[in-house]
């Protein structure tokens, strides 16, 4: 079977046919309950936090279909009147990154649009309501009240065909997730729940229940300092395991670098270390700009779409990836230089590329030097 009706029969989306199912008197082995909150996992946590920092750190633009940058709207500098746009930002990015799914409520006062609401994805539910298998009719539905598509942005994350809902990172490794979640705990209790004795007492003859009770009570009476006497014959051997072994620290480590795959994240950035991996400027430079490419990039495109459809007609939200693809500042300089050499640009451009003003203004500006 593969992935995709994998995963929309874990969403109920569809029914497995009768052949499919195990023969008569085969029992399938028990999958473990998907339960825990995946927020209460440190590396989850720290990783969807780098790409909410991320995404609020990179500036938003408004431009045209030309590419030039214009005056950012109104509605798009403050989408939602009662949520920071930062805050609102970061709220989508953790919605994708859960969910999968964006969903903004258009907000409208006098026939005019002057904002919408960010609605929580996981209370949203996306049903289509036509008959005919050619022609869609979605509704959302939200605590109760049912939308039109035209009073509800949606936008997905990974997109599958047949759904009508996005898939988000989380939620494909969510049997992933619950491995790591019970490993975490299964170290945790390991001293008091795990069923290993904690020390076997050896006797050379036959015991009995009552003997061995007695043995046993013997050994556990023993106050710690206190020498520990036993016949002839007898062996004590105490069963111990090193902090690493009993927190089962390399286990736990790998499943951070495994959490760093899901997000699509620098493993140097979760603390992780990669065996045989050694970290330079160079490549850690480089897997900066890959982050922000193919993981931020992802974030970005359903959370600027959705943006753009509050602005005008022609018009689009963009991000400006300036600092975050950045090289070393020689090297940057370097490479503006040949671009206004060869005529590719102008010194005013180049200038605005560092967030400098233009060169008139910046000669024109006055300094606080007194003439003699």
């Amino acid at each position: 079977m593969g992935i995709i009706n994998r995963i929309r029969e874990s969403f109920g989306l569809v029914r497995s046919a009768q052949g499919d199912g195990p023969s008569p008197g085969v029992v399938p082995p028990p999958r473990p309950a998907v339960t825990g909150d995946p927020m209460a996992m440190i590396p989850v946590c720290r990783g969807v936090q780098i790409i909410e920092t991320a995404i609020r750190s990179l500036p938003l633009v408004q431009r045209d279909d030309e590419g030039r940058r214009v005056r950012m709207s109104t509605i798009a500098r403050d989408p939602d009147p009662g949520t920071p746009r930062g805050e609102m930002i970061a709220q989508m990015v953790a919605d994708l990154a859960f969910n999968g799914n964006i969903f903004m409520l258009r907000q409208h006062v006098g026939g005019f649009e002057v904002g919408a609401r960010l609605l929580p994805a996981a209370e949203v539910a996306v049903t289509d309501m036509s008959a005919d298998p050619t022609v869609r009719d979605i509704r959302y539905s939200w605590r109760g009240v049912e939308f039109g598509p035209d009073q509800v942005i949606h936008r997905k994350f990974i997109v599958l065909p047949g759904m009508l809902r996005g898939v988000g990172p989380i939620t494909m490794a969510r049997m992933e997730l619950q491995g790591m979640a019970e490993t975490a705990e299964y170290a945790s209790n390991w001293r008091t729940e795990s069923g290993a004795a904690s020390a076997v007492v050896q006797v050379d003859d036959y015991l009995t229940d009552e003997t061995a009770d007695a043995v046993k009570q013997k050994v556990m009476a023993v106050r710690a300092g206190t020498p520990l006497v036993l016949g002839k014959g007898s062996s004590y051997q105490r069963y111990t395991l090193s902090p690493e072994d009993m927190q089962f620290i390399q286990s736990r480590n790998f499943d951070t670098t495994q959490v760093a795959r899901m997000l699509g994240i620098p493993a140097n950035l979760l603390l992780a270390s990669v065996e045989g991996s050694s970290l330079t400027y160079q490549n850690i430079e480089q897997s900066w700009i890959e982050f922000s490419s193919y993981t931020l990039q992802a974030y970005a495109m359903p959370i600027c779409d959705a943006l753009s459809q509050l602005v005008p007609a022609r018009q689009h939200i963009a991000m400006d990836w300036n600092k975050a693809r950045r090289s070393d500042t020689k090297s940057r300089w370097e490479a503006l230089k040949i671009a206004v050499d060869m005529g590719l640009m102008t010194l005013d451009e180049a200038r605005e590329w560092e967030n400098m003003p233009p060169a008139a203004v910046s000669q024109a500006a006055p300094t606080n030097e007194v003439e003699a």
